[in-house]
């Protein structure tokens, strides 16, 4: 299940137990990551607290420093595209997101 920025969590949470994974746009879909959106964190932690084993997905803006707060609020994927396609070297910036990860 995919969630947009705009999206109430409590209007999808009833799907939480029926899904196989969760996304959280954490960024206006279309925009290439102009800007990261906070507030989606307490939808991730709302949902991680719901659903301790469910994959949850963060996808928007997704630098090192966004990486770790997501992982902090309990996201295990991250889609990291703009960070990885601007960067001059790919494995530093792959190196850099994983050490922003929340163990």
């Amino acid at each position: 299940m995919a969630m947009r920025p705009e999206t109430q969590v409590d209007t999808v949470l009833e799907y939480i137990k029926k899904i196989d994974g969760f996304l959280v746009m954490t960024a206006d879909p279309g925009h290439y990551c102009e800007v990261f959106l906070s507030d989606t964190l307490d939808k991730i932690k709302k949902v991680r607290e719901i659903d301790e084993n469910i994959p949850i997905e963060v996808d928007g803006c997704m630098d090192p420093e966004n990486v770790k707060l997501a992982s902090g609020a309990g996201a295990n994927i991250f889609a990291t595209g703009s960070y990885i396609f601007k960067s001059e070297d790919v494995d530093k910036a792959l190196e850099e997101l994983q050490d922003a990860i929340v163990s």
